[in-house]
């Protein structure tokens, strides 16, 4: 699923830009816009990255404790 949410936001990304562009925008349009642009793609990422992050924490988490687990009933 993180990966479905990373390929969109390229996705969604390389469209404004092609939009942007398509505008034929000058100076400080183009400018603010650019801007706009860049704020919200980065604030986007964040969030994409941050669920990356929480779910590689949770694998990482859920093996360790399997790790353990099968380590306690091997001793036994």
């Amino acid at each position: 699923m993180d990966s479905i949410f990373l390929v969109a936001w390229v996705a969604l990304t390389w469209v404004t830009a092609k939009c942007i562009d398509r505008l034929e925008l000058k100076d400080l349009d183009l400018l603010i816009l650019r801007v706009f642009q860049w704020v919200f793609g980065v604030s986007t990422l964040i969030t994409v990255i941050s669920f990356i992050i929480k779910d590689l924490l949770r694998l990482i988490i859920k093996t360790w404790l399997d790790i353990q687990n099968f380590r306690n009933n091997g001793k036994q």
